[in-house]
């Protein structure tokens, strides 16, 4: 598994703490011209709230961590042909957005975070 993993462990070595790490992703985002410190905010809010949302926010990212541990460890064993691949991702099986509703999604999204900005600025 070391050896099907290596690239990417190679790659990790370079960050040395968890905020360079943040901001390795943050500067791949829409905040590049934003401090380290407001980038690192940023991206902390879109980890905890956006990546793996099935999973609680506001217990820090302990649980997050265990499952991508868990999910690339099922995805190193079917590669290694360790485990039997399911047709879990068959194309068959997956339910389809439409447009229409996937547009409503981003709408309401974007619209409340419009609407609470608008809220901490007439409160000021």
């Amino acid at each position: 598994m070391v050896e099907a993993f290596s690239l990417s462990i190679q790659e990790a070595q370079r960050f040395v703490t968890q905020d360079d790490a943040l901001d390795y992703l943050a500067k791949r985002g829409p905040n590049v011209q934003a401090t380290r410190s407001q980038r690192i905010k940023v991206i902390k809010l879109i980890l905890e709230k956006e990546f793996l949302p099935h999973i609680k926010e506001g217990e820090g990212f302990l649980e997050k961590a265990y499952f991508l541990g868990y999910m690339t460890n099922r995805l190193l064993q079917g590669h290694l042909g360790r485990i039997e691949e399911t047709d879990r991702d068959y194309y068959g099986k997956k339910r389809l957005d439409m447009s229409g509703a996937l547009l409503n999604s981003l709408f309401r999204q974007n619209f409340k975070t419009m609407t609470d900005i608008l809220q901490k600025i007439l409160k000021k």
